[in-house]
């Protein structure tokens, strides 16, 4: 689940950096960067609030 996010993010942000009428396959190395980088914080802005509220809510395992 996690990777369909990026994955949809990351082809998002490759159209919105594409010139109006160009290819996204046609975009240069520094666009493609440009847009795996912001598609890694939109994936991980979605994913680690659940994460840290789960972490809160269930307590550690305690040996004894």
């Amino acid at each position: 689940m996690i990777n369909n996010r990026y994955f949809v993010a990351y082809e998002e942000c490759k159209k919105a950096l594409t010139p109006a009428g160009s290819d996204p396959s046609q975009l240069n190395l520094g666009a493609v960067i440009i847009a795996g980088g912001m598609a890694g914080v939109a994936m991980w802005s979605l994913s680690i609030p659940p994460d840290v509220s789960l972490s809160l809510i269930h307590p550690p395992f305690i040996s004894v």
